[in-house]
């Protein structure tokens, strides 16, 4: 599948422009998608030296992409096959548009729905791994700590069992506990 998603206030806290924010359980389901197969497209309205932090930001977090601004090379590759040299929009094709401009006023991106259906669902001995795993993390990094890394995950020290897939490959990048 091809996943066009925006940046500014879908992968990184709006708020944070022209700086970067990122927030860390878009770009794990993000990184997870494109572990499992799925092509990227940084698709936003960010240019110059601010798309240049965009890129460098989500590259330092393991987030990499297919392409930026401009279809997926592959499919432009099959589109001027089809349909010949030159007879192509200006539009990054995409099966999957992810934007916070895309919900209705009040609504955000609901990440969890996205992670389902990109990831897949946790079967029983998944989801008792994780929190298996979850609990013997919080006892060794202590609760303030993972307070402070949870930000961008969940809002409590109690994270949902889907969130814990994200939130295990993010757990995974962080320097070696001592």
């Amino acid at each position: 599948m091809i996943i066009a998603v925006d940046f500014d206030g879908t992968i990184s806290r709006e708020s944070a422009f022209p700086a970067v924010d990122l927030l860390p359980y878009p770009v794990n389901v993000l990184r997870l998608a494109r572990k499992n197969g799925h092509k990227l497209i940084l698709w936003t309205c960010r240019y110059d030296e601010p798309l240049l932090a965009a890129i460098s930001a989500c590259s330092k977090a393991g987030l990499f992409f297919n392409a930026v601004n401009e279809n997926e090379p592959f499919h432009l590759k099959d589109w001027i096959k089809k349909h010949g040299k030159g007879n192509f929009s200006l539009k990054a094709y995409a099966d999957l548009y992810i934007d916070d401009k895309a919900c209705l006023p009040g609504q955000e991106i609901n990440w969890e729905a996205i992670d389902l259906a990109l990831n897949g669902p946790l079967t029983v001995e998944e989801e008792k791994e994780l929190t298996d795993w979850y609990a013997d993390y919080v006892l060794k990094v202590g609760v303030k700590k993972i307070s402070s890394l949870l930000r961008g995950f969940s809002s409590q020290l109690y994270v949902p069992p889907l969130r814990l897939r994200a939130f295990k490959e993010f757990a995974r990048s962080l320097p070696p506990l001592r």
